[in-house]
């Protein structure tokens, strides 16, 4: 029988993170915080994962602000893609328009030398202050 796979989530907590029409510099996240006592990983010296989605909730946005761009790098300078630009439409609040969030499905096996991978977000035009970023992953148990 193969490996089971446990969902788990990364999640940035509550940020205030500023999006224009530009990539912002890329913002560090732990795909994983599973450690032996010593504070090693467990048993690994690579970092398998499945990533599945990715969720930004964001406030304020600027008039005219209708997607987001997301691009999510394994490295600090954003020169390298796990996954590429992906654009997702912004879908505004049910009662407050100037709020809202774009879910994007993301189907991503991949091996890093850390637990850790870097994001940045655009705007299609406009503004918007990120709120919260999260990312559903599995791990081999």
């Amino acid at each position: 029988m193969g490996k089971a796979y446990i969902i788990k989530q990364a999640d940035t907590g509550a940020i205030t993170q500023a999006l224009t029409t530009a990539f912002h510099a890329p913002v560090a996240i732990k795909i994983s915080t599973e450690v032996s006592p010593d504070n090693k990983p467990l048993g690994v010296t690579s970092y398998p994962f499945h990533i599945s989605g990715v969720y930004i909730h964001v406030h304020a946005i600027g008039a005219g602000t209708t997607s987001l761009t997301l691009r999510i790098s394994p490295d600090a300078t954003g020169d390298e893609m796990l996954v590429p630009d992906t654009t997702a439409t912004l879908c505004t609040g049910y009662t407050t328009s100037t709020r809202g969030g774009v879910v994007y499905k993301v189907d991503l096996d991949a091996f890093l030398d850390t637990d850790t991978v870097y994001w940045t977000v655009r705007t299609n035009v406009g503004t918007a202050t990120l709120k919260d970023l999260k990312i559903t992953f599995s791990r081999p148990e």
